[in-house]
């Protein structure tokens, strides 16, 4: 798979437009980092029957991968990071007769769940805290959240 393909992939999914350098240089090493792992377990699934666990595992890897980019991308709460990560991951990888249908699966409510309860398995209450905590960055805007 291609390295500049993923990133474009990702960066478009997130609506990033432009990166800034230090954004950039972190999100090249994060891909040569987990790049290979999303795409191997993410096919690993389509290339015969799979289990529960091989799911939550999967989505346990995007949740890893997604806190490694916590403070290079700001105002995206990290399970969307997470999904956004294996939807790109997928895009890059399946071959377009699989497309279809898996990236329905991938997108949709079903993984956002699995990327969720694999955030409490990983990292237990607080994960439900971090949830609550108000997306954007902006000191113009009071604790709390918009108002």
């Amino acid at each position: 798979m291609q390295k500049s393909k993923f990133l474009g992939l990702l960066t478009g999914a997130l609506a990033l437009g432009s990166a800034t350098a230090a954004q950039t240089t972190a999100l090249d090493n994060w891909t040569d980092k987990w790049l290979e792992k999303l795409t191997a377990e993410a096919t690993e699934l389509f290339t015969g029957p799979f289990a529960y666990q091989e799911l939550g595992m999967l989505a346990e890897t995007c949740v890893q991968a997604a806190q490694e980019l916590k403070g290079v991308i700001k105002g995206i709460p990290r399970a969307v990071l997470a999904q956004k990560a294996l939807g790109a991951a997928a895009r890059a990888a399946l071959p377009d007769n699989y497309e279809g249908w898996a990236l329905m699966l991938i997108d949709g409510p079903g993984a956002a769940i699995l990327i969720e309860a694999a955030f409490q398995r990983l990292f237990g209450p607080e994960a439900q805290e971090a949830a609550a905590a108000p997306i954007v960055d902006a000191p113009e805007v009071a604790e709390g959240g918009i108002q």
